[in-house]
């Protein structure tokens, strides 16, 4: 069984042999229309899959002969092997050539004369590893993703769906260095659906050589990053104790059907370390509210300065990254009269007891 293929395929080998010899000859030794007495085919730009051969032919007129022509690889100048097809015709032919963009020479010692060719081997575009989206306050989704390595321009399309049926036109990315990105507005075409709890995207990834999709599923209200809660006040002051107010952003109430967690932090203006927060428990306030209230207590000093910050995010949110920057207050509690008086070193202070006169 293995001699009858092997067989069979000298025989295929001969027969497409057969066809070069007797298809060489009408080949031209003009070079893109330009007789320099050398010439390559195909001509142009050769784009090839990767895993696939590279098969060049560098031709000369009758006036030379194929011993006169060669191959040079571009990328180091060196004269490449290559098989004599016929009297005015040589082949260079690579069975797995590596992925690259190289330029190869034909050239004519004997008139100096040179055409070339410019090679493409790569593979279609590698599968998106590091796609992420992030929503800023329910108003501007970006979703980005990192550019795959390539020898040609990789053309990407984004398109999201919804309903299992996509929304059109497609997004063309724009591209900052390695990073790749989409957004949508609520004025954009199309634009932001904010409701959509879950939102689904199709990827089309294109180059020279071929083209590779893919899914995405985001689960939309995890990957929200909420404003900063604003008109943070304080409705009163205790000496132990403040009577906090502020509000969160309208998107956030509306849409956001999850809810917001909060971390209310504090410090000593000017005891604790600049980095150093205490944190507060805030497990009894409210998922959803357009304005909430909190009684902080048991503050540590009277008549004291404290830094104040809030943050909230998105229940469904796991990262850190999705947390709102923080709202700022700067307040002092109220006076207090001493509990006793202050503690003295013994022999510190002369006593004089005056008796009556």
């Amino acid at each position: 069984m293995a001699d009858l293929t092997t067989r069979i395929t000298r025989k295929f080998q001969l027969y497409i042999w057969c066809m070069v010899f007797i298809s060489l000859p009408c080949l031209s030794a003009k070079c893109l229309n330009v007789d320099i007495s050398v010439n390559l085919y195909p001509e142009g730009t050769l784009k090839i899959k990767y895993g696939e051969p590279l098969e060049l032919f560098c031709v000369t007129d009758s006036n030379y002969s194929a011993s006169d022509i060669h191959f040079i690889n571009g990328r180091n100048n060196k004269n490449m092997d290559s098989d004599i097809v016929n009297s005015t015709t040589r082949r260079l032919y690579i069975a797995m050539p590596e992925k690259q963009l190289t330029t190869f020479y034909c050239r004519n010692n004997k008139t100096k004369k040179v055409c070339l060719a410019r090679v493409l081997v790569d593979s279609p575009p590698s599968d998106v590893t590091d796609f992420n989206c992030i929503s800023k306050n329910v108003d501007i989704l970006n979703c980005s993703w990192t550019r795959q390595p390539s020898f040609s321009i990789i053309r990407y399309t984004l398109t999201y769906s919804v309903n299992t049926l996509p929304v059109n036109p497609p997004c063309v990315p724009t591209q900052i260095e390695s990073t790749v990105y989409c957004v949508w507005k609520t004025n954009s075409m199309p634009r932001y659906r904010q409701q959509e709890e879950t939102q689904f995207f199709d990827m089309t990834a294109c180059n020279a050589v071929g083209c590779n999709s893919q899914n995405f599923t985001v689960d939309h209200f995890s990957i929200v990053k909420p404003d900063s809660p604003y008109e943070l006040k304080i409705l009163k002051y205790g000496t132990h104790s403040v009577y906090l107010e502020w509000k969160i952003s309208h998107n956030i109430v509306d849409f956001l059907s999850c809810g917001v967690d909060h971390i209310i932090q504090y410090q000593l203006a000017k005891v604790d370390n600049g980095t150093h927060f205490r944190t507060v428990d805030t497990s009894n306030l409210p998922a959803r509210n357009r304005t909430y209230r909190f009684h902080l207590m048991d503050l540590p000093y009277a008549h004291m300065q404290y830094d104040l910050r809030i943050y909230i995010k998105s229940k469904m949110a796991k990262s850190r990254q999705y947390w709102s920057d923080f709202a700022y207050k700067h307040f002092t509690t109220l006076s207090e009269e001493p509990m006793r008086p202050p503690t003295i070193i013994s022999g510190a202070f002369d006593q004089y007891t005056r008796g009556n006169e």
